[in-house]
Formats: C-alpha cells, structure tokens, sequence
C-alpha cells in the first residue's frame, strides 16, 4: 500500500536557499520534492531524498516558488502534501556582533566558543598580544567555535570575533583573555618513578639512593634529581618519565641545561654527593632510597 502525504511541510528562507522539513509518513522509503513558480504548480520535481528534510539552493532572491512533498514506497507515490510558499531574499545588513564568546586556556591552545549571530554566514576570529588590539584575523570559521593551536604556554593572548554575510562584517565581540599552560600534575596515589637505568639496591659509593630532587622554577615541569654515582637525571612533565644522566662519569662532569645554558655542577665526594643547579639556586644533600612521585 502507497503511504500516506506528508504532513506539516515547512518552507524557510534564507539568502539564496530554501530549507525544507515535514512530518514522516509511515511505510515511506523516499520522497519526491516538487516546485513550481505559480501557485497550484505544474510542479517540476528536484530532489528524491530518503530523509524528511531538504535544501533548494537553486532558488533567486525576491521571487516567490511553490513547494509540495509527496511520500513513496515500492507499492505507489502518495497525493501531494499542501502547498507551501517560500521567497528567498538577501540580508539586509551585516549581522550583530557575536555574544557569549568563551576562552578556555589549554596546553598550547585557546578554545573559543560564542552565540551565534542571525544572518551570518561566517565569522572572522582575531587575536592580539595586546589588550584592545591591534587585532590579526586567524580564521574564518562557519561554526559558532574555534580552537587556536600552537601557542606558547604562559603568553597572554586576547580575542575577538565579528560576524559577516553577503553585505559586511559586524563590529567586534567583547574581548576576552586566555593565558595556555601545560597541564598540571595530578596528586593522590605515590607510585615508584625511579629511572629504569639507576640502581638503588647496591651499595654505590657507600650509599644507595638519590641526594636531591629540585625543580626549575622557570619552567616547573622541569625536575633534576642526582643519584649517587649514577649521574644527574632529568624529567621534563613533573616527575612522570625521567632521562639521563644528562651529564657523564660516577658523578661526574657538570652540564648545561636551564634556561640559557646555565650550569648544572655536581661536587663533594664519591660518597655523598651534592647536586648544584645555577638555574635553580639550591643545592640537595639528604639522600632518598628511592624516587617517588604522587598522582
């Protein structure tokens, strides 16, 4: 048996485009989309979609065109739904500035978010190093958000975003502040993050263990930690991974690292050694027996 017609047509115009929806009918595995430019037709069809929705981008501003649905299935097509008009016309201006707009600092990124203005079509997305601008374009997505990728950590950015469609661009957003920043450690549950490659069962220099764990305070995901005759060792994310030695020899030659290359030099004995860092100022000389972190 042919389904019913569809019921509840909708026509909605907008620039150059009609959008089209209706009410399901039952038993139906296609529709066929009809048009004409007088009202009661002859329709022409267009489309012959699966779904109850469709798109006409081939409609001109300021005229008026006719549009019926009809429902079918392998048994037959059904009637015609009612008759519904549309006219399709142009903006009358550039659209609103954009409301609500949200900066959510990550690592290295800004994710933006805003409400969406009537009548746009797209928006531009600004940013600047100084509060108020001068602002660069960085995008000019079609969606109400935008993620701003490969920032330096603990810059400040500020954005903007204005709307646009066929007939200008609004004025600015509100300006809003995000600073990116790697992600903070968790704390909870200690867990053993002694490197893989020091020893802290044997009986080195007389004293198994590290002497010192200290972190840069310019960048404080960076950790130092001196292991008794096994050299310096380095993490760059709070403690989770370690490498090394960073430097040579049982406690051995000093190294460069920091920021600007400044020296890591441990000294005192083979048997209690002491770890001094230029870029941290401070030296550790209570020994552990292991290394530990908490998350």
């Amino acid at each position: 048996m042919s389904p019913a017609a569809p019921t509840n047509l909708t026509a909605t115009p907008g620039n150059a485009v009609v959008t089209l929806t209706w009410t399901a009918s039952t038993g139906a595995t296609g529709y066929n989309v009809k048009r004409a430019t007088t009202s009661g037709g002859p329709y022409t069809q267009l489309a012959a979609p699966s779904s109850n929705g469709y798109t006409d981008s081939s409609v001109a501003n300021g005229t008026t065109y006719y549009y019926v649905v009809s429902a079918t299935n392998s048994a037959g097509e059904s009637a015609n739904s009612a008759q519904l008009p549309a006219t399709p016309k142009a903006p009358s201006g550039p659209p609103a500035a954009p409301t609500n707009l949200t900066a959510t600092a990550g690592d290295t990124q800004v994710s933006l978010t805003w409400s969406s203005s009537s009548g746009a079509t797209s928006y531009n997305v600004k940013r600047s190093g100084t509060s108020g601008g001068p602002y660069t374009q960085i995008a000019a997505p079609t969606s109400t958000s935008y993620t701003d990728t490969v920032l330096t950590n603990g810059t400040t950015y500020y954005y903007v975003v204005s709307a646009t469609n066929s007939t200008g661009e609004s004025a600015n957003s509100a300006q809003v502040v995000a600073v990116p920043n790697p992600p903070s450690p968790t704390f909870g549950t200690w867990i053993n993050v002694t490197p893989a490659g020091v020893d802290l069962t044997g009986n080195l220099c007389g004293n198994g263990g590290t002497q010192s764990v200290e972190a840069d305070p310019s960048n404080p995901s960076n950790l130092y930690a001196e292991f008794n005759c096994q050299g310096i060792w380095k993490s760059t994310d709070y403690g989770a991974t370690w490498t090394g030695p960073i430097n040579t020899g049982r406690n051995a030659a000093k190294v460069s690292d920091c920021v600007g290359g400044i020296t890591v030099l441990p000294s005192g004995t083979a048997a209690h050694p002491t770890m001094y860092q230029g870029c941290i100022q401070g030296g550790g000389k209570r020994g552990f027996g292991s290394l530990s972190m908490a998350v």
